[in-house]
């Protein structure tokens, strides 16, 4: 079992929770996300770029912090973005919440 609690804090605070093998949470597309993360073992560093999107280049900066366990490894994961769509398209849409 995974649990997660991503944050982003920017112009606006968001938090959603997502878990995994139950699939649920708050998270918007959990099974989606759950994918993506399954593929990279849990490694938030590792997840791909989401291919073909091209984001504006406006200066907005969003950092994500997420913590929890992915199966039986602790999560401490925090890395910000220039805006909210380099979070999203960056994280292969895993940090679009």
């Amino acid at each position: 079992m995974s649990h997660l609690t991503m944050t982003k804090s920017g112009s606006v605070n968001q938090q959603v929770t997502l878990q995994c093998d139950p699939t649920g949470g708050t998270h918007p597309t959990p099974e989606d996300a759950c994918t993506k993360l399954t593929a990279v073992k849990g490694r938030l560093d590792l997840l791909p770029r989401a291919p073909g999107v091209a984001c504006p280049g406006n200066y907005a900066p969003v950092t994500v912090t997420v913590t929890g366990n992915w199966e039986l490894l602790a999560v401490n994961f925090t890395k910000t973005y220039t805006n909210n769509c380099h979070a999203g398209v960056g994280s292969d849409y895993v940090f679009r919440f």
